[in-house]
Parts: structure tokens; sequence; C-alpha cells
């Protein structure tokens, strides 16, 4: 209950500090890593099934009430 509280400024030159600090090279790494492995599994739902893979559905005018 004795937390000793930030002033404005403080946490404003803190958020300044995180913003401009370079990222480190691991979560560089591991962020690279996921995105391959979405790219992977995108390609291989393409592959699978051609049709469906890339297209988004448009709602019918029946299923939107008009």
């Amino acid at each position: 209950m004795n937390e000793k509280k930030k002033s404005f400024k403080t946490l404003s030159e803190d958020i300044k500090a995180r913003r401009t600090s370079p990222i480190p090279k691991e979560k560089v790494d591991a962020f690279n890593k996921i995105m391959e492995e979405e790219d992977r599994l995108r390609q291989e739902k393409q592959k699978n099934n051609p049709e469906k893979a890339g297209k988004k559905k448009i709602a019918n005018p029946s299923e939107i009430g008009v």
C-alpha cells in the first residue's frame, strides 16, 4: 500500500526511453519465427484448399436483412 507514486514527467520520460530504445535481437528473432510459421500455415492452407484459402465471405442480402 505504500507505493511511491511517480510524477507525470517521470512516467513520460520512462515511456519515451522505452520507445527509443532498440529492440533486442532475441525478440526480433522470436517475432520472425512466429511470422514464418504463420506464412507456412497460410501457404499450406492455400495448397490444400485453393478456392477458399484467400476468399472472405461476403454476406448475402438475406443474411443482413435487406
